[in-house]
């Protein structure tokens, strides 16, 4: 009897994760782990070595941590198996899903297995290429594109009420724990912004504004939401010896950023589609731009 070293591969997405606040956690990555633990009980002929898990990614783009990891492991031989709740775990988007169940994985010797779909590519080898599973791929996909179409929508109605909808909030604000659609003072950073701009005011260039952050030893604003909050993550320029500091460019945005004037402005950028994720810039008339108001802001730079 073959002994199969499987993978169980688990994904959650963000709108997989909205389901569960309201109590369906049938896609949760606890409720994915023992479905394959179970699996592998009921089946002598497989061994789970390793899980690989996504646990917030969407299903239309494959460049995810977990799923990458899974397969070089796959190209090094160490797992020959792939187990997965269902299709749509293992992604949604139509054309990739199918490359990977009936090119890829059969390119490596692989088998894959699907709990819920009853697809096993070696015990029933045509499970694989029936219309069923064709459909399943398509409705997936429509699926993503169908809560992209209204997370968008949803989004464009928040700009427009003037609440915060980015990732990251500027330097010198913080989002509200309470409503990360609020933005509230950080009133440490908010010094140093009024430092920046009294520096100008006074004549002074902005390559000379960034050499005297630098030798007062202040942080920029890479490395202060990294030092503080623990959560940037970007590409902020470095000295020599690889710390982040202040620079003429970085000194340019807080200038030139009108949220120190007390106007929102989002929607600079778009994604192109559900599946691609590269952002493109809009153009600058179709900007949506707020007034901040004082019963938004408690406090103000």
């Amino acid at each position: 009897m073959i002994v199969w070293n499987a993978g169980d591969y688990l994904r959650l997405s963000d709108e997989d994760k909205n389901k569960i606040n309201k109590n369906d956690d049938s896609n949760s990555i606890k409720s994915q782990r023992l479905l394959g633990k179970d699996f592998e009980k009921r089946n002598s002929d497989i061994n789970i070595i390793k899980e690989y898990v996504d646990d917030g990614c969407t299903g239309t783009d494959f460049n995810r941590e977990g799923f990458q990891q899974m397969l070089k492991d796959i190209i090094a031989g160490i797992i020959n198996c792939v187990i997965v709740k269902d299709l749509s775990r293992l992604g949604r988007d139509y054309i990739e899903v199918g490359n990977y169940i009936q090119c890829i994985f059969p390119l490596y010797n692989v088998r894959f297995i699907s709990i819920n779909d009853k697809i096993d590519s070696y015990l029933d080898p045509e499970s694989i290429n029936n219309v069923e599973v064709a459909f399943k791929n398509l409705m997936n996909d429509e699926y993503s594109r169908d809560i992209s179409k209204k997370v968008r929508s949803h989004l464009v109605v928040k700009k427009e009420d003037g609440e915060f909808c980015g990732n990251s909030a500027s330097y010198g604000y913080i989002k509200d724990q309470n409503d990360r659609h609020h933005l509230i003072v950080d009133l440490e950073a908010s010094m140093i912004v009024k430092k920046i701009f009294k520096l100008y005011l006074e004549g002074n260039g902005t390559e000379l504004i960034a050499k005297i952050l630098n030798n007062l030893g202040i942080p920029c604003p890479s490395e202060y939401k990294k030092q503080k909050y623990n959560n940037y993550c970007g590409n902020p320029t470095k000295n020599r010896e690889g710390k982040n500091y202040w620079s003429s460019q970085g000194v340019t945005q807080i200038l030139k950023n009108r949220v120190y004037c007390g106007d929102l402005v989002q929607g600079k950028t778009k994604r192109i589609s559900h599946k691609i994720h590269k952002k493109v810039k809009i153009p600058k008339e179709k900007w949506k731009k707020q007034y901040f108001v004082y019963k938004k802001i408690q406090n103000t730079l």
